[in-house]
């Protein structure tokens, strides 16, 4: 154990477990020999974190925004050239703007996070507006938007067979998906 581990104290220890990519056995047996102290927290917290927990729908509190803010700045340092994903780097609150701001549902902003929708099928219109109001250029909007979408890997460890990357559709199916009205769908879909 080098001196840094020995000055993290429960909550760093539990932080940096749940940051993990991966948190399987191996991370935990890892994690058990390196603090040993903490071997009865690091269990529980792997146990909820295998069995799932009720989600809150609730909006994050102030400290759980600044636990995530101040984990994905840590993480933006270690990636090379910070986050190249707009969409992905948005706070909870920040996609609730976001949805609040153009009148539709989260969904439709989950789906565009996720790579799921075919960029040439979304109007130039809705994107200039996304790029201005998530304050990203737009060419590095388009750019991310167009990447490949990426499998879900929630539950990914229970699974004997790798997760396919889900098949992009258009912004209309996922607009139609998310029950708009086909007045908002046409201003949306055209551009107009």
């Amino acid at each position: 154990m080098n001196s840094d581990q020995s000055n993290m104290d429960l909550e760093d220890v539990l932080n940096a477990f749940i940051m993990e990519e991966d948190t399987g056995k191996p991370t935990l047996l890892r994690y058990l020999i390196d603090y040993p102290q903490f071997a009865s927290d690091l269990v529980d917290l792997s146990r909820e974190m295998t069995l799932g927990t009720e989600q809150s729908s609730g909006p994050l509190s102030k400290t759980d925004e600044a636990i995530v803010a101040a984990a994905w700045e840590r993480h933006v340092a270690v990636v090379p050239g910070g986050s190249l994903d707009p969409l992905g780097s948005l706070l909870p609150a920040q996609l609730n703007q976001l949805s609040a701001a153009f009148s539709l549902p989260r969904q439709v902003f989950s789906a565009l996070r996720e790579r799921r929708v075919i960029v040439a099928s979304i109007s130039e219109s809705f994107l200039r507006s996304l790029s201005e109001k998530t304050g990203c250029p737009f060419d590095r909007l388009i750019a991310s938007l167009n990447e490949p979408a990426q499998p879900t890997v929630a539950g990914s460890h229970k699974s004997e067979v790798k997760p396919d990357a889900p098949r992009k559709v258009t912004f209309e199916k996922i607009l139609t998906d998310a029950e708009i009205g086909p007045d908002q769908l046409a201003e949306l879909v055209r551009g107009e």
